[in-house]
């Protein structure tokens, strides 16, 4: 039997009504001590105890285990009073129903054990496999996030206007003549790599501008806009919007986008603006950004430093969550 099969086969059996394997065993152990009785002294059966015996280590635990081991012991023994001399001791008789229970518990103990080893190789399997798809799904989705095209812009607008109606931008976007400002903002952004935006200290300032989105079958399914923070066109970058289509959403595309974006600004100082107890602000912490200030209108800047990883703040964030 292959080790596959052999999985599945215990996953059955483990699978089963406790009542149902607890009759099994009973039936077995019958069945052993008829056996015992009718071959008299011509076979052994002492070690076909031990099938009952382990179906109850793997699938029913220590007590009934304990109790099948007792049982066993003493069927054996009553199987071979015929080889017992008469006029033995009881402390024969004691030894021999000891040796047989402490050989049956030390094959059980190793049987227990053994599953024990084998649940938490299983699980870590499990946990393994699972790393590994999800690893592979977001190397899938990140793959798919690509610098904007002029072609993108309509999809841009639709997924600003349904953030509108879900509440994750303010709800003017969701009006045509707002659409339309964005429009040609967002275009000239586009083209140009570059635009104006309100400043943090007053004011107004020409700043680079990207636009990214993922791609997915040829369908965008999300996007996010970077900014810079003012004139003085440093190294600083925030991340000032971000949208995931309604169909795509629950599948990794926001994560894949934000986890894209710690990597290719790797290095930089980065910032964002979302609501404190936000699902955005959560996943910002796990990767490395911290609370900077809090804005009059309910809104917390976070911050991540340019080698969160270097200075041990990626650390500190994993180890926040748990």
């Amino acid at each position: 039997m292959t080790a596959p099969r052999l999985t599945r086969f215990l996953h059955q059996i483990q699978a089963l009504d406790k009542r149902l394997i607890f009759t099994i065993v009973c039936v077995l152990e019958l069945a052993v001590f008829a056996a015992d009785l009718l071959t008299g002294l011509y076979i052994p059966f002492g070690s076909y105890y031990l099938l009952p015996i382990s179906l109850a280590a793997w699938c029913l635990g220590i007590w009934p285990t304990i109790l099948f081991i007792f049982i066993s012991s003493l069927l054996r023994h009553y199987a071979l009073l015929d080889l017992i001399p008469e006029n033995s001791s009881v402390k024969y008789f004691a030894a021999d129903i000891l040796t047989a229970v402490l050989i049956y518990s030390l094959v059980s103990f190793l049987l227990i054990q053994l599953k024990r080893a084998y649940e938490e190789l299983a699980t870590y399997t499990g946990k393994l496999e699972g790393r590994v798809e999800r690893a592979e799904k977001r190397e899938r989705l990140e793959s798919s996030i690509r610098r904007a095209v002029l072609s993108d812009l309509e999809a841009i607008i639709e997924l600003t206007g349904i953030g509108g109606e879900d509440g994750d931008f303010s709800n003017d976007v969701t009006t045509l003549v707002r659409q339309q400002t964005l429009r040609t903002t967002f275009s000239e952004s586009i083209q140009g790599g570059t635009g104006s935006r309100p400043t943090w200290v007053g004011g107004t300032a020409t700043v680079p501008i990207e636009f990214w989105v993922a791609d997915i079958g040829h369908t965008i399914a999300g996007y996010f806009m970077i900014m810079g923070l003012d004139q003085k066109q440093g190294a600083e970058r925030e991340l000032h919007a971000i949208a995931v289509a309604r169909e795509y959403r629950g599948q990794g595309v926001g994560t894949a986008m934000v986890d894209f974006l710690c990597a290719h600004y790797y290095g930089r100082r980065l910032y964002a603006a979302c609501m404190p107890n936000s699902t955005m602000r959560q996943m910002l912490k796990r990767r490395g950004f911290f609370h900077y200030s809090d804005t009059k209108q309910g809104y917390v800047i976070v911050e991540r430093v340019e080698w969160p990883q270097d200075k041990g703040l990626l650390k500190q964030a994993e180890t926040s969550q748990t």
